[in-house]
């Protein structure tokens, strides 16, 4: 009786060193991915980071973009009534030309 229970002992020791080895395992298995998660974060973030950036400088882009082209529009628009201004002038002065000059020197 004895030896059977020595053998039962021997067994549940055994059983014993055998979940802690491979609680261990589990432990340093779960300490490598809390390192790893912790890498992953941190990348995670500095995403973000250069998220955050791109999406400000896209902003003062759009930003910068409207007040050119209310810029180009402004210009644009003068081009245009001085376009109409040097146009009234040439009718006018072409005008002054055939008012001004005999009828033998216009043909």
């Amino acid at each position: 009786m004895a030896q059977q229970e020595e053998e039962k002992l021997t067994e549940i020791q055994q059983q014993i060193r055998e979940k802690q080895a491979s609680l261990q395992q589990d432990l340093a298995s779960a300490k490598s991915l809390q390192a790893q998660l912790k890498q992953d974060e941190l990348r995670v973030a500095e995403a973000a980071k250069r998220l955050n950036h791109t999406q400000t400088a896209l902003q003062q882009n759009q930003t910068e973009t409207k007040k050119l082209n209310a810029e180009r529009q402004t210009l644009q628009q003068q081009l245009n009534q001085q376009q109409a201004v040097l146009a009234e002038q040439l009718r006018s002065a072409y005008m002054v030309t055939i008012m001004t000059t005999p009828r033998c020197c216009l043909t």
